[in-house]
């Protein structure tokens, strides 16, 4: 995931500077560990569940299901920076790829490796980004030729543990990369979409304390735990409550309810904060 991902950053990069465009820098990371690296994979993890399941429906093609949620959250990257977006392509192909292979064994170990996988991703990059600001270009050059060793070391590493298991265990059935079934007790999908509506909200509100305490890029995490946030997880209760005349109102009606409550309750917030600083609110200040 990585390794592919800075190569075809120093492609795009390459293919600018021929073309007399110069590929925006990425940005200093003023967001701090927890909104990188904890709460961003967790919602952007939870996020992704509903856009594959929506592309699975209008393609038959998995892997064009996958490259398309890779699409769409490159073009959310590009808010960023065209290097975010590219990079970001690549690693959301991945992030798509590995849930999808693991849907088949259930939905929670799909949304865990995905996420795992995300989060990985996201250290390795804020590990860098900090190296940089603490020890400038040198720095994050060493750390990041380190953190490439380790990957290369620990790759090599786990690939020779699972032949050795190999040798001694029979070989299990790995599912397809694009396959996507649905398994027999897999709960139907406004049960989860019932969970979400309230796990959203639950995890925007942490994150925007834990943001809050540490003073990192207040206005960004404002707007995915205050806004983002609670708005899906709106959505997400309302697209469960259908659900109920079909699987009945037991464990649909009331978490859908309670989230979609708790969500309101934090938009409301984010609207109220959004007029005290522009807004008829704002008493004369920017």
């Amino acid at each position: 995931m990585v390794i592919p991902a800075i190569f075809l950053v120093l492609l795009a990069a390459a293919i600018g500077a021929a073309l007399g465009h110069q590929l925006a820098p990425r940005p200093p990371i003023k967001s701090g560990f927890f909104g990188i690296v904890v709460f961003g994979p967790l919602v952007e993890t939870l996020l992704m569940i509903p856009l594959l399941w929506v592309l699975q429906r209008l393609t038959s093609r998995k892997v064009v299901a996958i490259s398309a949620s890779a699409g769409v959250w490159a073009i959310l990257h590009l808010a960023a920076s065209v290097g975010d977006a590219v990079s970001a392509l690549w690693a959301f192909f991945i992030f798509s790829a590995a849930f999808v292979a693991w849907r088949i064994r259930s939905l929670s170990a799909a949304y865990w490796v995905a996420c795992s996988l995300h989060a990985l991703n996201n250290l390795t990059a804020w590990i860098v980004g900090r190296a940089a600001q603490l020890g400038g270009r040198r720095a994050s050059l060493i750390v990041g030729i380190l953190l490439l060793a380790m990957m290369v070391s620990s790759s090599w590493a786990g690939g020779a543990l699972a032949a050795r298991r190999a040798q001694n265990e029979p070989e299990p059935d790995l599912p397809d990369v694009f396959f996507f079934p649905r398994s027999a007790d897999d709960a139907p999908f406004p049960i989860n979409f019932a969970r979400a509506s309230w796990l959203l909200p639950l995890l925007g509100f942490v994150g925007a304390s834990i943001a809050i305490d540490l003073k990192a890029d207040r206005v960004i995490h404002e707007g995915i735990a205050l806004f983002l946030a609670p708005a899906a997880g709106l959505l997400f209760g309302l697209a469960a409550l259908p659900g109920a005349l079909r699987y009945g109102r037991k464990r649909i009606v009331a978490p859908a309810l309670v989230g979609m409550l708790t969500s309101s309750v934090l938009l409301l917030i984010w609207l109220v904060i959004q007029l005290r600083r522009f807004g008829p609110l704002a008493g004369g200040h920017p």
